[in-house]
């Protein structure tokens, strides 16, 4: 469910996450974390999770942000507690 997802990536400290209107929830990273290039590779590589980065798209910072399609509720569940960890500012 869309609206558990998007309360569960709030809880992520330092993410902004924008409220939905599609299948996929908008989000900008933290500063001290990764750029969104470096954390859609890490979540591909190491958790053969994807989401999209949004590098070279016409708006200010926007390696700094992130889409995330909604899937199944334990997906989601498993995306927001690898996603915590990567942007946890103690793991720098």
């Amino acid at each position: 469910d869309r609206d558990l997802f998007y309360q569960d990536l709030c809880s992520i400290e330092g993410l902004i996450v924008y409220k939905p209107d599609a299948n996929y929830i908008f989000c900008r990273l933290p500063d001290h974390a990764p750029s969104g290039p470096a954390v859609a590779k890490t979540l591909f590589v190491d958790h053969n999770m994807y989401i999209k980065h949004c590098e070279g798209k016409s708006m200010p910072e926007s390696d700094r942000y992130v889409r995330i399609a909604s899937r199944t509720q334990d997906e989601n569940k498993q995306l927001v507690k690898v996603l915590d960890k990567i942007l946890a500012p103690d793991c720098l």
